[in-house]
C-alpha cells in the first residue's frame, strides 16, 4: 500500500477521518511513512473549554499551514470562566472552517442569557461553511442565521436549552432540501412549536410532490404535577403545556399514518417522534454522547 502515490493515501485518510477517527490513529502506527501522514488529523476532534488551552491552541494552529490543519470536530464548552476568550474560540473556528464537519456549543455552566451573545458569534461564524454537516447546541441559543448561503451542508441538527420556543429553529424550506434530521429536546409549554409544526407538516401533506424524507425528533420534559393552587401564570403555563402534548401526540399519530401509506405507494415521506426524556440538562452526558467513538480529544 506504500507503493501507491502520497495524495492518494491523503485522499484516502480524509475520507476514512470523517467518520473513522479511530482507523486514522491505529493506521499511524502501521509505519514512519503513515505516522507522518497521520500527523494533521492530530486535531481531528477538539474541546475547547479552559482559557488557558484555547489561547495555547490557537497558537499551535496559527502555527500551522492550512494543509496541515485537518479539524473534523468540536467541542465548545461554554462557561463563565472563557467567555474572556471568546474571540480566540472563534479564531480556531475560522481555522477549522476548510475542513469542520461537527460542531456542539454546550452551556455546560447553566449561565442562562449570558451565554446567548456567545451562542450568537459561535453561530455567525459557522454560518458560512462550507462542509458543515452536523450542529449541536444546548443553551438559551439565538435563531439561527438562516439565508440560502448560511450552513448550505447541514444535514442534522440538534438543539435545546430553548425550553419554549415559538417555532421552528430554521426554516421550512430547509427540511428535507437540507436538514435531514431535526431534534428539538427539553420542551415544556411550546405552543407555538407545536402549532407551527402542525400547520407546516399539513401544508406538506397537502403539497404531496416536490419534497424530500426528513425526520423530525421532539424530546419532552416530563410532565408537570397538576397544581390544585397557583398563580395565573403557572396555571396558564400548565394549559399551555397540555394544549403543546395534545398537538404534538395528533401530529405524531397523522405523521405515522402518512408514512405507512406513502412506503405503501413508494413516495417520500416524513417521519415525527414525540418521546419524554427529561430537560437533557446534563452537560457531561450530552459531550460523552457527542464524543462517542471519537478517541483522538486534544489533551
Amino acid at each position: 500500500m506504500e507503493r501507491l502515490p502520497t495524495e492518494l493515501h491523503e485522499l484516502i485518510l480524509d475520507s476514512v477521518a470523517t467518520s473513522h477517527s479511530k482507523a486514522i490513529r491505529s493506521l499511524s502506527f502501521a509505519s514512519h511513512y503513515f505516522h507522518h501522514l497521520a500527523l494533521p488529523y492530530r486535531f481531528h476532534t477538539i474541546r475547547l473549554d479552559a482559557a488557558e488551552r484555547v489561547a495555547r491552541l490557537r497558537l499551535e494552529l496559527e502555527a500551522l499551514p492550512e494543509h496541515r490543519r485537518r479539524i473534523y470536530r468540536v467541542f465548545v464548552a461554554l462557561r463563565r470562566s472563557n467567555l474572556s476568550a471568546l474571540s480566540q474560540i472563534l479564531r480556531i473556528l475560522q481555522l477549522s472552517s476548510r475542513t469542520l464537519r461537527d460542531l456542539a456549543v454546550i452551556d455546560t455552566a447553566h449561565l442562562g442569557a449570558t451565554a446567548a451573545s456567545a451562542f450568537g458569534a459561535v453561530l455567525r461564524t459557522a454560518a458560512p461553511f462550507q462542509g458543515l454537516e452536523r450542529l449541536t447546541l444546548r443553551g438559551r441559543h439565538p435563531a439561527l442565521p438562516s439565508s440560502d448561503k448560511h450552513f448550505p451542508a447541514l444535514r442534522y441538527l440538534d438543539t435545546g436549552g430553548n425550553t419554549h420556543p415559538i417555532g421552528l429553529p430554521v426554516p421550512w424550506s430547509w427540511l428535507g432540501s437540507r436538514v435531514t434530521v431535526l431534534r428539538v429536546v427539553g420542551l415544556s409549554a411550546a405552543l407555538g412549536f407545536a402549532t407551527e409544526l402542525r400547520n407546516g407538516l399539513a401544508a406538506i401533506q397537502a403539497q404531496g410532490e416536490g419534497i424530500e424524507s426528513f425526520s423530525i425528533v421532539v424530546e419532552l420534559t416530563r410532565q408537570p404535577e397538576v397544581k390544585l393552587v397557583g398563580n395565573f401564570r403557572e396555571k396558564t403555563m400548565h394549559r399551555q403545556d397540555a394544549e403543546m402534548r395534545r398537538i404534538l401526540t395528533e401530529i405524531e399519530l397523522v405523521a405515522k399514518s402518512a408514512r405507512e401509506r406513502d412506503a405503501q405507494a413508494g413516495r417520500v415521506h416524513v417521519d415525527v417522534q414525540v418521546v419524554v426524556g427529561g430537560d437533557d440538562s446534563n452537560a457531561g452526558r450530552i459531550e460523552q454522547d457527542w464524543l462517542e467513538g471519537v478517541d483522538d480529544v486534544n489533551k
